[in-house]
């Protein structure tokens, strides 16, 4: 157990494990620091129009991944905690709380996605979870080029940025788990 002092009372204040693990994230967010310091996998160009929301995205995919090893660690409602903590002091920060939940809400249902089976000759091609993830923030974020609300068709991708999104969103989980 920490203590700290808050301004309020200037009495120490117990801090718990979730408290620390979110200051942890918010203090290595804000300085760049390990793993968030980069989001660029080697080898793999990303077009100016389309850095925005892969840097957002591969960071948002991180801390997804941070909160899944808390939830592993220390327990899903402690990992919910530390998400409710996160979201709070980014809404009074910045007001950006409400970008973030919903960033990490889109994140974990493309990730929980299960891959379909194609019925091919030869042998089966495993298709990453991450491209999911990357296919759901190009359509579905309004930084990206590929923004579409749900009632129109959805627009053709040119090259291939899904895939370089994917290993940009596997080079930044591999960070973390590292």
């Amino acid at each position: 157990m920490c203590f700290i002092s808050t301004e309020t009372d200037q009495e120490l204040q117990p801090l718990s494990d979730r408290d620390l693990f979110s200051r942890m994230l918010i203090h290595r967010l804000a300085n760049r620091e390990a793993p968030f310091d980069r989001w660029l996998a080697p080898g793999v160009v990303i077009e100016s129009e389309y850095q925005e929301v892969v840097s957002v995205g591969v960071w948002g995919y991180q801390l997804h991944t941070y909160l899944e090893s808390f939830a592993g660690a220390l327990g899903p409602d402690s990992a919910t905690r530390i998400r409710e903590n996160l979201v709070h002091t980014f809404d009074q920060t910045d007001g950006s709380g409400t970008k973030l939940q919903s960033l990490l809400e889109l994140i974990a249902r493309a990730a929980a996605v299960q891959p379909i089976p194609l019925p091919q000759h030869g042998p089966s091609v495993q298709v990453p979870v991450e491209i999911n993830v990357a296919l759901t923030l190009l359509f579905r974020v309004a930084d990206s080029p590929l923004y579409m609300r749900y009632n129109l068709k959805a627009p053709r991708i040119e090259g291939d940025i899904d895939w370089r999104f994917a290993k940009c969103l596997r080079f930044g989980r591999q960070r973390v788990l590292c």
